[in-house]
């Protein structure tokens, strides 16, 4: 068999690498034990030092980065950028007040920032022209006259003045005087002293009752006749009570005379007692004379 020279074997991939490419990397690469003690030597989160930035606010409000991890912080640079109004925007920025002394009319205009007029001037008419600033009395007329700021006259008569009003004889005449008015009762010595009207009854109230006259009529006991008649309470204290008499003899079971058919509830009296037996003393006597 005769002998062929064999030449290197390249394979190619799609992306340009090659085999030799690839294990001449993995040759020079590290190997696990080395990659393992890289990996045991590697910085903790522990070993990177504190970051004094917590956070980026606008305005109160958290900035939160983009994707890229960038922070887009925008530096107002216009109205628009605060917004605020623009700067043809016109806005009130004063009052102006301004007085007639002739009408005391007021006079009120609202004023922009550059010192124009916004709207339409407002009125206010003060009556000031009606404050009275003089007076006097006229002495033919009866009247006092007052004048008034733009130099009007008001009159009106004393008697308008006057006109309802009480004159000490009419009252005098009419009504009590203070001193007077001592001998009245006041209404709190009245409730100490008097007794209310609503207390008593009234004469409805009354109406179906029996008259003084009545009950004299009918026989009733008066109280003045009762006291001469009858015996007090102090009086009775004098008189034996239910329980003293309650083991005495009735009169009703006293009898005068005795038989086979007499009770034992029955009790005779001295006289039937002397009837029956006679005079004891004498019999008794006769007995022992010898």
């Amino acid at each position: 068999m005769a002998s062929e020279t064999k030449g290197s074997f390249v394979l190619d991939f799609p992306n340009g690498q090659r085999v030799e490419d690839i294990l001449k990397k993995a040759a020079d690469a590290y190997s696990k034990a080395e990659i393992d003690a890289k990996m045991a030597s590697k910085a903790d989160v522990a070993d990177i030092p504190d970051v004094p930035v917590k956070g980026i606010e606008k305005n109160g409000t958290a900035i939160t980065p983009d994707t890229s991890g960038v922070v887009n912080v925008i530096v107002p640079t216009t109205a628009a950028d605060v917004s605020a109004l623009p700067d043809s925007t016109l806005y009130g920025a004063s009052i102006n007040l301004s007085i007639d002394i002739a009408t005391f009319i007021v006079t009120v205009v609202l004023k922009d920032q550059n010192g124009n007029n916004l709207g339409q001037p407002q009125t206010i008419d003060l009556p000031l022209e009606s404050v009275v600033v003089n007076g006097s009395y006229n002495d033919t007329t009866k009247k006092i006259v007052l004048t008034l700021q733009n130099g009007n006259t008001v009159e009106f008569s004393v008697a308008d003045l006057v006109d309802g009003l009480e004159s000490s004889a009419h009252a005098a005449a009419t009504y009590q005087t203070q001193a007077g008015m001592n001998a009245y009762e006041t209404s709190a010595h009245a409730a100490q002293t008097y007794q209310p009207i609503g207390s008593y009854a009234t004469t409805s109230d009354i109406a179906d009752m029996a008259t003084e006259t009545w009950v004299s009529q009918q026989g009733f006991e008066t109280a003045t006749h009762a006291a001469n008649t009858y015996q007090t309470q102090a009086g009775m204290s004098n008189y034996a009570t239910r329980t003293d008499i309650t083991d005495m003899e009735t009169t009703t079971n006293k009898v005068t005379a005795l038989s086979a058919s007499s009770t034992d509830t029955e009790y005779p009296s001295a006289k039937c007692v002397y009837d029956l037996i006679g005079d004891v003393e004498t019999i008794l006597a006769t007995l022992t004379t010898p």
